[in-house]
């Protein structure tokens, strides 16, 4: 990356065109039409990708175009020597579209600066679209309707993006009456299960490479996209490169991070990471069955890829593991699912042949997984930018311990691979230098966390309430 690479953060504006409602073409980045700043957000989480752009206008471009909010934003950004597709942050082919102006102020006579907001125009289509139909007869397999539901159906959005889906399992016959397209999308990754790996972790989100539904071991199972290392600490020797010249240093190093204290036992417990129970009633049978999960116990806790090996707390944080402790984990968050299937599994209201809905064995596991990228382990720090990272890429991180012997050490529990959950490109035109802020997480320590054999507290319960 070096080659042609002057410092870190340099970074290339190709192209930055408006396109007003009347059909006029207008540079943002000319001369006396300056972009002061770019700011682009990704969010694994998020179906679109949103963004803002302030400009210092000293020709009153805003009235005379006019700019209304109304209009279309090609943009073109890269970090030099990168010229790969997947490396560059491309949108003239398939725009942005502005949807508000904010900010208007004058700076001087002649001279006044305002905010461009903008977003990816599909986000436009799913607020005005409603998708009726019916997903029986063809194209039942989760993976097929959601294609159709973005690239196909004219009454869908029809996008020009890449549509990148991780193939699921099975036949799901779907009934969808009045719904945004993107809402229907997400409520199928909450019933996907893929192909690959049996996986329900499924995850719809866009980036700049385009749409994706996807499993979370889907995104695991990616290389390494970026090494990033905190302080002036050096990386292990296994992953120096001892070539790298100072500007890949650069890169590399960590310009300010925060360790967040998500980690909160009370929220993980009631919200279903640590167990739950899910009861499936059939109203048609009056019959039902219950399914229970424990994050503790080892068989559930490996069933899918994970990053790290190890959970996050010890095995006995609620006591000792007996029959009433599973209980009393397994009761912290209880579902009901009503269901009306006959004895072949298919629903006796609306006779829905195919693969019946996985909920009842997926639900749990789910819930537990997406609370641990929630509230579980995540660094927030800001890097020097680079246009080939995106949400949902896998970096690695090597962060020093502090306050003892072992000062400038890797920390153990704190370092190693991380997901990208969400970012935030900034490009300066004053500094003219790109910053990359980010949220990495991950579901495990890469060490076992240690569990006292005994109780601390061995006092017997209250035996006699003191009346007053």
């Amino acid at each position: 990356m070096s080659e042609g690479v002057q410092y870190a953060g340099e970074y290339i504006i190709q192209e930055a065109l408006l396109y007003s409602s009347n059909g006029e073409i207008t540079d943002l980045n000319a001369v006396d039409l300056g972009i002061f700043e770019i700011n682009i957000f990704e969010d694994i989480f998020r179906s679109s990708i949103t963004g803002t752009i302030v400009v210092i206008d000293t020709r009153n471009i805003i009235s005379k175009l006019p700019i209304m909010g109304q209009e279309y934003l090609s943009l073109k950004l890269s970090t030099p020597s990168l010229t790969e597709k997947n490396d560059i942050i491309d949108f003239t082919q398939n725009h942005f579209l502005v949807h508000k102006v904010t900010g208007r102020t004058e700076i001087s006579t002649g001279s006044q600066t305002y905010q461009l907001h903008f977003i990816s125009p599909e986000a436009i289509k799913n607020s005005r679209k409603r998708i009726s139909k019916s997903y029986v007869k063809s194209k039942a397999n989760i993976g097929e309707a959601v294609f159709d539901i973005l690239a196909e159906d004219i009454k869908g959005i029809q996008t020009s993006k890449e549509v990148i889906i991780e193939e699921t399992v099975g036949n799901r016959a779907t009934i969808v009456t009045q719904s945004n397209p993107f809402s229907f999308v997400t409520r199928l990754s909450r019933e996907a299960v893929s192909k690959n790996n049996g996986s329900p972790h499924y995850l719809f989100f866009e980036n700049k490479h385009g749409f994706n539904f996807r499993t979370l071991q889907s995104l695991y199972s990616q290389d390494i996209r970026a090494e990033f290392h905190g302080g002036d600490m050096n990386l292990p020797e296994d992953r120096v490169d001892l070539d790298s010249g100072k500007e890949i240093q650069g890169y590399r190093r960590i310009i300010k991070y925060t360790i967040n204290s998500k980690k909160d036992l009370l929220i993980n417990s009631m919200s279903g990471m640590f167990g739950g129970k899910v009861i499936e009633h059939n109203i048609f049978n009056k019959k039902f069955k219950v399914k229970t999960f424990n994050y503790f116990e080892d068989e559930q806790f490996e069933a899918y890829d994970r990053i790290e090996d190890n959970r996050v707390y010890s095995t006995n944080i609620a006591g000792s593991l007996n029959n009433m402790q599973n209980e009393e984990v397994t009761n912290s968050r209880i579902h009901l699912i009503p269901i009306s299937k006959d004895k072949n599994d298919f629903d006796a209201n609306y006779e829905l042949k195919g693969t019946p809905d996985r909920k009842y064995e997926t639900l749990l596991d789910r819930q537990s997984r997406f609370v641990e990228i929630l509230e579980g382990i995540s660094i927030n720090m800001e890097v020097h930018g680079q246009t080939t990272l995106a949400v949902g890429d896998m970096v690695n991180i090597s962060l020093p311990t502090f306050g003892d012997d072992d000062d400038g050490d890797e920390n153990k529990f704190y370092s190693g691979r991380y997901m990208i959950k969400r970012l935030r490109h900034r490009f300066a035109n004053t500094s003219r230098m790109h910053t990359i802020s980010m949220e990495v997480v991950k579901d495990g320590f890469p060490e076992t966390i240690n569990s006292l054999e005994d109780e601390v507290s061995k006092n017997s319960p209250t035996t006699q309430a003191t009346i007053i």
